[in-house]
């Protein structure tokens, strides 16, 4: 009832269709990011629960299938000229996602998913057997100015 009183003060209407009511508690996902309350564990705060903020399944999987289809099969660019073509895409995720908490792990996984791509892209250009693990390093990757997301370590 509370809702529906707030909603009739502002003058908006809820889409019937589009729209359901949940538990923060449980979560949910709103513009490619996933909301959740949170209990606080830290003792003596006033305040005993959080919202967290975090990137949605969904929007993972939509920038992996970005840098997949970036990188894709082109062989004949370089791999400087990847990485300048792949940075504007990671910036750009990273800039939308500021905002969110960012779960460390995710994001540390993310970026090694990013360097596997390159890997495998330099590997299939040269006909390497290897994936290119000693030649390429997370290292050697951001030297070559890949873009590292701030909160994971190259």
């Amino acid at each position: 009832m509370q809702v529906e009183q707030m909603l009739k003060r502002l003058k908006l209407t809820l889409n019937a269709e589009k729209t359901r009511v949940v538990n923060a508690k449980d979560g949910f996902d709103f513009l490619g990011e996933h909301f959740r309350l949170k209990r606080i564990k830290a003792p003596k705060t006033r305040h005993t629960q959080h919202c967290r903020v975090w990137p949605s399944d969904r929007s993972m999987e939509r920038i992996r299938e970005k840098v997949r289809k970036t990188v894709g099969r082109r062989y004949s660019m370089s791999l400087e000229e990847m990485i300048a073509e792949l940075n504007p895409v990671l910036r750009g995720w990273d800039n939308y996602q500021k905002a969110a908490d960012a779960q460390r792990k995710r994001i540390v996984r993310f970026n090694g998913f990013v360097r596997d791509r390159l890997r495998i892209f330099w590997k299939r250009k040269h006909n390497a057997e290897t994936r290119g693990l000693g030649r390429l390093s997370g290292e050697t990757l951001a030297k070559l100015g890949l873009y590292q997301f701030a909160y994971a370590k190259a």
